[in-house]
């Protein structure tokens, strides 16, 4: 796992070697994200989940008045103001670049609020 921001988001990378070599279930996987906001002053958690070779699905999830919904829309994933999710092309790594200036500044609106 990954912590930005003080804490206050979380993020992190399962792929289908980590589920192999584990032997877990690939799809229990996605039950890591409660735990992953359940770590204190945790306000946005990420989990991607490799779904095929190159291919992954980013889980977002927010506490609070944190829209993560249109983060996922930006790159045609959809769901709740508070749970979303889109399944992408490109790297976690390059997603969470992109994605990572515009939920600190929600992550920051709401500190102020």
């Amino acid at each position: 796992l990954q912590f930005e921001l003080d804490g206050a988001l979380v993020w992190g990378m399962v792929t289908l070697d980590d589920c192999d070599r584990h032997g877990v279930e690939r799809a229990l996987v996605q039950e890591l994200l409660p735990f992953m906001q359940m770590v204190r002053g945790v306000r946005v958690a990420v989990l991607y989940r490799e779904m095929d070779k190159g291919k992954h699905k980013a889980s977002l999830r927010s506490k609070g008045h944190i829209d993560i919904r249109s983060v996922a829309e930006l790159d045609g994933g959809g769901g709740h103001r508070n749970a979303s999710g889109v399944t992408l092309e490109d790297l976690p790594e390059e997603h969470m670049a992109r994605v990572l200036p515009i939920l600190t500044a929600r992550i920051q609106e709401e500190r102020q609020s």
